[in-house]
């Protein structure tokens, strides 16, 4: 089993990041399936926390259907 999760307001990704390092300590498999920040210094240092991740902007712009 894996948990997926979403990453909203995002900011630096220490929240995935305590999330993800709980996981690991537990032994869980984890994935995170979408990520949305809008602040352009947060978003940069997601990125580099995270460089594999896809980083969508404002939430309120997607369709909900996406999640």
């Amino acid at each position: 089993m894996t948990i997926k999760f979403i990453d909203l307001f995002a900011g630096m990704g220490g929240f995935r990041l305590g999330f993800e390092q709980a996981c690991t300590e537990l032994g869980l498999k984890y994935k995170c399936v979408f990520t949305s920040e809008i602040k352009k210094p947060a978003v940069a240092i997601y990125k580099l926390n995270f460089p594999k991740s896809h980083i969508t902007g404002d939430i309120t712009k997607v369709d909900p259907k996406r999640l």
